[in-house]
């Protein structure tokens, strides 16, 4: 069964620099307390249960803890986690210049019986006013000792007289005269607004690096700049993260129809943050689910093997890597040379994926053409333009 009660200061609601973020994290440390009142939870359990993210909820502790609202432990010797716990008693309130109507001579002794006549005439007298309540007025019909022992009506201060800083830390005056000023928030704003900074400040600078690079600057402006203004980039280095991805997806060759869907299908999915490996996976499945790209015509007899080419391709590199890298590849004639070697001439017209090709899947390439013509020991690569 949850809890039912959160147990919490209550001039904390009075306080001008708490915020709603502020005060959901303050009652759920309140509400979760053992036998002693500390609270054990985890910062991301406790953002789970507000709604928050972790970076937020230590945000708020970090505030709660220097205005003097909550106390902190560390739960191991390391300092990976903390326990919490709230402060009731925040200090002695400050010294009243005009004293209580107390009796200077009452010792606190046991109640006589002629108190109560005397503290019902003082307090309704023929002039009907009130005064303080004294210590004779606390007492029990049983002639009992108060029921705090100890504490007198000196200890208390009057109501209408109680300064209004008393359960304020940021009026209250420090030994040297000053007063103890809010914590200010961090530079370019709190929460959302300092995300935002951060982010375009990052964006901006990974396209300060690329200011001639066509398609680098469209990879940050159509696809990684809506995304990352409306979902956090989850990434050690924000700044990083996104030059590794504007450098990877200007090589895709994305259209403005394909950097559109990719927006719209992670956006589409209403979470707090993203991945670069979401947005890389966004990237892959749009260029799969391109139209056939081969403009240039092989041999048609031979090209009539080239399911099989591809089916072998695709067992050893993947699907998606297959199909991005040979996807404009054509079979235009086998040539026998001497010695009995088969050479297999193809093309594209694709500069980038002849290179990308020759350097890294050539041999994984005259593997899979083998397997569909098993004389051909050779593959020569060659780059030309398509019929007009």
């Amino acid at each position: 069964m949850a809890p039912r009660y959160s147990i919490v200061a209550g001039d904390f609601a009075e306080d001008p620099r708490a915020d709603v973020s502020h005060f959901r994290v303050y009652l759920v440390i309140g509400r979760h307390t053992d036998k002693s009142g500390w609270c054990r939870l985890k910062q991301i359990t406790i953002g789970e249960r507000v709604g928050l993210s972790r970076e937020t909820v230590n945000r708020k502790l970090k505030d709660l803890c220097t205005w003097g609202y909550v106390e902190r432990r560390k739960q191991d010797a390391a300092g990976r986690a903390f326990y919490y716990r709230t402060i009731m008693d925040r200090g002695e309130p400050p010294t009243i210049d005009e004293p209580d109507d107390v009796d200077p001579n009452d010792d606190g002794g046991e109640y006589d019986g002629q108190g109560e006549f005397e503290a019902m005439h003082v307090s309704h007298g023929s002039e009907g006013k009130n005064s303080n309540v004294t210590h004779a007025s606390h007492a029990g019909c049983n002639s009992s000792p108060p029921i705090t022992p100890g504490v007198s009506a000196a200890d208390h201060s009057r109501c209408d007289h109680t300064p209004s800083h008393q359960n304020d830390p940021s009026l209250t005056a420090l030994p040297n005269g000053k007063k103890e000023s809010p914590p200010q928030p961090p530079v370019g704003g709190r929460g959302r607004a300092r995300r935002l900074s951060e982010t375009e400040s990052a964006l901006r600078e990974v396209t300060a690096q690329a200011p001639d690079d066509e398609a680098k600057r469209f990879a940050i402006n159509a696809v990684l700049r809506p995304i990352v203004i409306q979902r956090r980039l989850n990434a050690p280095s924000l700044a990083g993260a996104l030059q590794s991805l504007a450098g990877w997806i200007a090589k895709k060759g994305l259209t403005a129809a394909e950097a559109e869907k990719i927006v719209v299908t992670l956006l589409a999915e209403r979470r707090f943050s993203v991945k670069p490996s979401d947005i890389s996976d966004a990237v892959n499945l749009a260029i799969n689910n391109r139209p056939p790209q081969r403009v240039l015509s092989g041999d048609v007899d031979l090209m009539s093997e080239w399911p099989r080419v591809m089916a072998t391709l695709e067992r050893m590199l993947g699907e998606t890597a297959a199909r991005q890298a040979f996807s404009t590849f054509v079979i235009d004639r086998l040539v026998t040379s001497r010695g009995n070697r088969v050479v297999a001439y193809v093309s594209t017209h694709d500069e980038w994926r002849k290179k990308s090709v020759e350097l890294s899947m050539s041999a994984q390439f005259r593997a899979a053409l083998s397997a569909a013509f098993p004389s051909v020991t050779e593959v020569y690569i060659e780059t030309r333009r398509a019929a007009a």
